[in-house]
């Protein structure tokens, strides 16, 4: 069963700029009852194993189905759209949160209607934003400065004053250089 949902789950994440870059290492299913089978699939995103709960069903006509169980921690468990732009949230941020964050963005005119790519994550105490942007402001120091203010702001009015570290990334969300932080200001 595990070899018969692999692929469908590749062809799915290939789908999504920072779902591609996950490595399905394995698939562990054991049989639920009936046609439901339930397990794990461990996978590696920028050298971090995961393990991710999955639910598989073949249905009557022998259609596979699959779904992985939210919450699990590390995997973007739900896709949002604000705008125009494509919003992956992790676990544990929850959909609540995401919506203020979404909503924010569009405010301040991040998300403009233009295509866009954003991962919001949750690090301990701290809120992760990954955000695609133009490899020159990479370099533009007054760009890089809104973002820290962005940041300090979403602290105190999106996240109740939690650190947030934001991440200047290429389209496919990866880094360009170090992150840019801020803690809301007493």
């Amino acid at each position: 069963m595990a070899a018969q949902v692999q692929p469908r789950i590749l062809q799915e994440w290939q789908k999504h700029p920072v779902m591609r870059k996950i490595a399905v290492q394995k698939i562990n299913l054991a049989h639920k009852t009936g046609n439901e089978y339930t397990g794990s699939v461990v996978c590696a995103l920028n050298g971090h194993i995961m393990q991710i709960g999955i639910d598989v069903t073949v249905e009557k006509n022998a259609n596979v189905v699959w779904k992985l169980r939210p919450g699990e921690e590390g995997l973007p468990v739900r896709e949002m759209e604000f705008n125009g732009a494509q919003v992956f949230v992790t676990f544990p941020v929850t959909e609540q949160v995401a919506k203020r964050f979404g909503n924010c963005l569009v405010h301040e005119g991040v998300f403009d209607g233009e295509p866009y790519a954003c991962r919001l994550s949750k690090s301990g105490s701290a809120y992760e934003i990954h955000l695609a942007v133009k490899a020159e402001i990479e370099d533009d120091d007054e760009a890089q400065e809104m973002f820290r203010k962005l940041g300090a702001e979403m602290s105190m009015h999106v996240f109740d004053s939690a650190p947030v570290v934001i991440h200047l990334c290429d389209s496919s969300l990866t880094p360009l250089k170090a992150s840019l932080s801020d803690k809301a200001e007493s």
